[in-house]
């Protein structure tokens, strides 16, 4: 076994009793070393929402062609439903979309060591939240209800079929404990004296889209076989397929926002290679 010992003698890198590097060489090393895992995490990372956010980029207003040479439209309008609405299970509210999350309020278990198995056990929290490493709301199971709507666009009705649609809708209700129940149970130290009041504390949050409120739908509009008092209309669209109520320049600017967020630990190795590597060009001008 060879062991490696790193000495800074004589503008040298010792790194084992037969290999010897410059600084400089070292430096480059380790420059290149950093800037090729910046750039995949970076990427990795970054790559998801950098492409929807080029998608939306990409998708141009509905001009009452259905066709649109292979780009997503964006069409824009008031919402009606086809059928009859939907009530949400908060509000209660008469709605054409709705997405209702039950959600539960975890400290961080990894203190306790009966606790963290028994998350492992329960089938009702994911991979994900097995990860969580902070005291936060934990999704537990989310369900939709939506019925076929029509958008009221300035060249005619089209009709959109939701199923499978990537859902963007605004907070209307949020059903959950006291805050001090909730301060309870973000402490390690008090979560014990909270469970005296209960379970760890729920709350239910809905989403909706009532009628006649403006929403934009993002996805790839077709004829008809038999139009009606329709143009187009927008069912089993491939990515992206979105209904929200957001422009398509904050949905744009928000995927961007956080494709840069999600790369920001790259960004900092990029920044770290990109010094040793300047700092190897400087050494070796110098000797």
């Amino acid at each position: 076994m060879i062991r490696i010992l790193v000495l800074l003698s004589d503008s040298s890198i010792v790194l084992s009793t037969n290999d010897v590097l410059s600084t400089s060489q070292g430096l480059l090393l380790m420059g290149t070393v950093f800037l090729l895992a910046g750039l995949f995490v970076a990427y990795s990372q970054g790559k998801p929402a950098f492409s929807r956010a080029r998608q939306y980029l990409s998708a141009d207003l509905f001009s009452g062609n259905p066709t649109n040479a292979g780009n997503p439209v964006v069409v824009e309008g008031q919402i009606e439903p086809i059928e009859e609405t939907v009530q949400g299970p908060v509000t209660g509210e008469e709605c054409v979309i709705y997405e209702d999350k039950e959600e539960v309020f975890k400290r961080d278990y990894r203190y306790d060591t009966d606790r963290r198995r028994e998350m492992k056990r329960s089938s009702m929290h994911s991979d994900e939240d097995a990860e969580e490493k902070r005291t936060t709301w934990h999704t537990t199971s989310s369900t939709e209800g939506y019925v076929p709507f029509y958008i009221e666009t300035d060249h005619g009705r089209v009709a959109v079929e939701p199923d499978g649609a990537r859902l963007d809708l605004p907070t209307r209700a949020v059903d959950q404990p006291s805050l001090f129940r909730r301060l309870l149970y973000s402490s390690r130290f008090t979560a014990s004296f909270g469970r005296l009041f209960g379970t760890s504390p729920e709350r239910h949050i809905e989403n909706h889209i009532k009628p006649g409120e403006d929403v934009e739908v993002i996805g790839y509009p077709a004829v008809e076989d038999e139009q009606g008092d329709t143009v187009a209309e927008i069912k089993d669209s491939d990515d992206p397929f979105v209904v929200t109520t957001r422009s398509k320049t904050s949905l744009i600017l928000r995927n961007i926002t956080k494709a840069i967020a999600k790369s920001l630990p790259g960004f900092i190795f990029i920044i770290l290679g990109s010094i040793f590597i300047l700092g190897a060009i400087v050494t070796s001008s110098i000797l």
